[in-house]
């Protein structure tokens, strides 16, 4: 087994006058994952003492196999924060995976998430025992590509001998329309933190 992965982002801050703060995050990633299987069996040794194929009187049976899978992802993210009590965040994302047909081998996902710190409006400032009080909301698109490695591809097997001849068929029929599986999901939450018991991330 071979496995391949790589990740790269760079990452921008930036305080624009006292009110507006900005992060900005963007990079890429890549797994490439080959597998290559191959099983022999025999029968019939001269006793306990010999364990390597060779010394089998009899060769039963032997299998092979071969799977390979590539991911490509592009991603990013917006967040803005206004006055440090408003918050703001947009992400995206394209990927791109080989087990897909031609048609659909790229899907893009995308998300945004907004936050807002009421404890620090000046109704709640006076409020010594309320630490930090938050409420946040997000809505986002999700892939899945958890499936077979070659299940958009034509598949052969090269078992079909024929005559003496060696043969092949065909196993499977390409689809070139197979698609990633997208998901929405939406959350809603509130924070809280009360006598020094501890700051929620903003």
């Amino acid at each position: 087994m071979l496995n391949i992965t790589t990740n790269n982002y760079f990452n921008y801050k930036q305080t624009i006058s006292t009110k507006h703060d900005l992060d900005v995050l963007a990079g890429m990633s890549y797994t490439s994952r080959q597998y290559d299987y191959s099983s022999a069996a025999g029968q019939q040794f001269p006793s306990d003492a010999y364990q390597k194929l060779i010394n089998a009187a009899s060769k039963t049976g032997a299998s092979s196999s071969s799977t390979s899978s590539t991911l490509l992802s592009y991603f990013s993210r917006i967040g803005y924060v206004y006055n440090s009590k408003y918050l703001l965040n947009l992400t995206g994302r394209i990927d791109g995976s080989s087990r897909f047909g031609t048609n659909h081998r790229y899907g893009s996902f995308f998300g945004i998430s907004a936050g807002w710190i009421i404890s620090d409006e000046y109704f709640l400032k006076d409020l010594k025992w309320l630490n930090i009080l938050k409420i946040k909301a997000g809505y986002a698109g999700n892939g899945n590509d958890r499936i077979g490695d070659f299940s958009a591809k034509g598949l052969y097997a090269g078992n079909a001998p024929y005559g003496g001849q060696a043969g092949q068929h065909p196993t499977q029929l390409a689809n070139p329309d197979l698609k990633w599986e997208t998901t929405y999901g939406s959350d809603i939450g509130l924070e809280a933190s009360i006598f020094g018991t501890g700051f929620p991330l903003r």
